[in-house]
C-alpha cells in the first residue's frame, strides 16, 4: 500500500550516499522541516511508485526531470543551477552534484531566507505555512569556484557548502 505524504524529495536511482547530491537531499529535508515543520522523505526515483505525493522536490537529473523536457546548459558551469516548477513539482538541478546542492541552498535562501554564518550558526525563517511557489530561475555564477583561506570553514564540508565554497582546485589558490 502506497505511503501518502504531502512532500517528497526525489533523487536519481543510483545516488551514492556520500555524494553531494545525497547531501542536497539531506539538507533540503532537514532545513525544509525546520522552516515548515513538514516532513519530506528522501525517495530514490525507482521507489517513487510506493508513495502518493502532492508535491515533489526533484533533485538532479531524475527521470521526472527528463520526462518534463527540462535541460541544462554548459553556461551553468559546475556550480550554477536551475530551479523550475512544473505541474506542482519543483526541479532543482545543476551540471554537477555540487551545482544541484548549491541550487538547494539557493532555493532555501529565496523561500525561507536561509543564510549560513559559521559552523552550526545559520538563520532560516521557521513556523512557515508553506505555499507552493512557481519558479523559473537559472543561476549562472560569476565565478565557477569560490575558495576561502579559513581552514576552519574548509574543515567542515557541510558549512563549506552552505557558504557555497568548493574544495575543488583549492590547492591552485594562493592564500596570504
Amino acid at each position: 500500500m502506497p505511503v501518502a505524504t504531502k512532500f517528497a524529495i526525489v533523487i536519481p536511482e543510483n545516488t551514492n550516499q556520500t555524494s553531494e547530491l545525497y547531501l542536497a537531499g539531506q539538507e533540503l529535508q532537514l532545513l525544509f522541516k525546520e522552516a515548515t515543520g513538514a516532513t519530506a522523505p528522501i525517495v530514490s526515483e525507482n521507489n517513487l511508485e510506493n508513495y502518493v505525493v502532492e508535491h515533489i522536490f526533484s533533485l538532479g537529473e531524475t527521470y521526472l526531470f527528463q520526462q518534463n523536457n527540462l535541460s541544462l546548459t554548459q553556461e551553468l558551469g559546475d556550480t550554477g543551477y536551475i530551479i523550475k516548477s512544473v505541474n506542482g513539482n519543483l526541479f532543482i538541478s545543476g551540471n554537477t552534484d555540487v551545482g544541484t546542492l548549491f541550487g538547494v541552498y539557493g532555493y532555501l535562501e529565496k523561500e525561507f531566507n536561509f543564510d549560513c554564518f559559521d559552523v552550526d550558526c545559520y538563520y532560516i525563517d521557521n513556523n512557515i505555512e508553506y505555499e507552493f511557489v512557481e519558479y523559473n530561475l537559472t543561476e549562472i555564477p560569476y565565478m565557477n569556484y569560490r575558495a576561502n583561506g579559513n581552514k576552519f570553514i574548509l574543515s567542515d564540508k557541510t558549512t563549506m557548502y552552505r557558504m557555497r565554497y568548493t574544495d575543488r582546485n583549492y590547492d591552485k589558490f594562493s592564500v596570504g
